[in-house]
């Protein structure tokens, strides 16, 4: 009994140390990451919260290294992520609306447009619209398609949606050329 005594609390005193180092841990890994953002640095903002992730597995974190790992057009890693996160949060359809493009930026426009027909009736947003009606399109399904794009067109919760046209032409003298584009008549825009 009295060995018990001072193990039980060298126990104690090495779990208290433990907790305050993790915290420790966990403020140095948000600093850092912090400054990373401050300094313009993804990768290592990346590292700082790989760091912040491997102490505290929260899906916000994973989440918003998703979105850097995005950012840094490393689709592969943010799919992985993004797919972890808006499986845990299935309300969290940003994160699967991320995963639906990296799956159009990796190639895979059938699995995208899966993923964007859950989220557009949830969003309606024009843009993940317009990423649909691109999808569609790739897999050839062109009524799909049309009716997505109508829905674009049509989206009155925009402010503004512009169309700009250029008039480009190549004009050849004496053997050199050179390619000038204008605007014609102000161009086209249409304030919805």
């Amino acid at each position: 009994m009295k060995k018990f005594v001072p193990v039980l609390a060298g126990l104690l005193l090495f779990g208290s140390a433990q907790s305050q180092d993790t915290e420790s841990l966990k403020k140095h890994y948000l600093k850092t990451y912090d400054n990373a953002l401050r300094y313009n640095d993804i990768s290592v903002a990346i590292t700082a919260l790989h760091g912040y992730v491997a102490i505290d597995s929260g899906l916000t974190y994973k989440d918003t290294l998703s979105i850097l790992y995005f950012n840094a057009k490393s689709y592969v890693s943010s799919l992985i992520l993004a797919e972890e996160v808006y499986k845990g949060q299935p309300a969290n359809t940003e994160a699967m609306a991320r995963a639906a493009e990296c799956y159009d930026e990796l190639g895979d426009p059938k699995t995208a447009v899966g993923l964007y027909e859950q989220v557009v009736p949830k969003t309606k947003s024009p843009y993940h619209i317009y990423k649909m009606a691109v999808g569609q399109y790739q897999l050839k399904r062109t009524l799909e398609c049309e009716a997505s794009a109508r829905a674009v067109i049509a989206d009155t919760s925009s402010k503004k949606i512009g169309v700009l046209f250029y008039i480009c032409r190549w004009q050849s003298a004496g053997g050199a050329g050179e390619c000038s584009c204008s605007q014609p008549d102000g161009g086209i825009e249409n304030g919805y």
